[in-house]
């Protein structure tokens, strides 16, 4: 009977000790995608500031790169809109706040 308590106990403590390890397991996981974030947040400004520093050292005429940058926009724009539509209408992504098909008509437009 002593010895059934006893590995029931041990059972339970190693059930706790892997409980333990996923819960920390789960905050490295999260403090390193933080941490990944981060990173990217701070490549995307440095790359944005290298390309205009270049452009505005090289003294290209600005309309010009203003009409460029216009122009990737106006190109970029659909399909970044294609796709917040298919993600808006997604039934899991959007489990909590699904979309109306009525909503949809006035997207598109």
């Amino acid at each position: 009977e002593l010895e059934t308590e006893g590995q029931e106990q041990g059972e339970e403590l190693d059930k706790l000790e892997r409980q333990e390890i996923t819960l920390e397991s789960k905050e490295n996981i999260e403090k390193q995608n933080r941490r990944n974030l981060k990173i990217m947040k701070q490549t995307t400004n440095l790359v944005m500031v290298a390309i205009a520093t270049v452009v505005i050292s090289t003294n290209v005429d600005r309309i010009v790169v203003i009409l460029v940058a216009q122009v990737f926009n106006g190109c970029l724009l659909p399909i970044f809109s294609i796709c917040l539509l298919i993600c808006i209408n997604d039934e899991q992504f959007m489990e909590s706040a699904p979309q109306r098909g009525w909503s949809n008509v006035f997207l598109v437009i």
